[in-house]
């Protein structure tokens, strides 16, 4: 009786032993499964934060030099409709020149600045494709800015200023659209484009 009762305890001592055993392998289990959710989580995070600044920063930089490159064809509709004793042809050509001249400029400014490698390869293809659009904007509103040379008059240049002010308008909409939907895939707030055109 005694012999069966020593099996019959070691038996039950095994069978404790095993389920000690299997319970810590699960708790272990469930703490590596978890601290690896954590940690993939943490770098998800961290690399969404670096794109965004990343972004944020080459989205200032754009609208920096955007905002130089319309600086002349600001000054060139303020001679719009303006009357004779107001009109001065001499600042008028001066100014398409500058058109012609920014045009180039912002160009060469846009193609200085680095997309953004933290960005996915989709991504930074959309910004590329973004800022052809933007390049065909000022090469629009410099190409239409050459008829104001004809004016004789703020009345004439206020019929040219109209072709000038919509030129390339369909181009600086794509670039937007473009831009705006990599913008708001990293959660970040849509860009006003139009707020720094002058």
């Amino acid at each position: 009786m005694k012999r069966s009762f020593k099996g019959l305890w070691v038996l039950v001592m095994a069978l404790v032993l095993v389920l000690s055993i299997t319970a810590c392998g699960t708790d272990n289990g469930e703490k590596s499964d978890g601290s690896s959710k954590t940690e993939d989580s943490a770098k998800k995070d961290n690399a969404l934060a670096q794109q965004q600044k990343d972004l944020t920063t080459y989205e200032t930089d754009v609208q920096t030099a955007m905002s130089a490159a319309y600086e002349p064809v600001s000054g060139l509709a303020s001679f719009a409709g303006v009357g004779d004793d107001q009109w001065d042809a001499d600042a008028v050509k001066s100014y398409v020149d500058d058109i012609q001249k920014a045009s180039d400029t912002f160009n060469t400014t846009v193609d200085g600045l680095t997309v953004p490698d933290s960005l996915s390869k989709d991504d930074q293809a959309k910004i590329k494709d973004a800022i052809k659009d933007i390049k065909d904007f000022y090469a629009k509103k410099a190409e239409a800015s050459k008829k104001a040379l004809d004016a004789k008059n703020g009345k004439d240049l206020e019929t040219v200023w109209t072709e000038v002010d919509n030129a390339g308008q369909d181009s600086f909409d794509a670039f937007s659209k473009k831009f705006n939907t990599v913008v708001k895939s990293l959660k970040l707030y849509e860009a006003d484009f139009a707020s720094v055109l002058g």
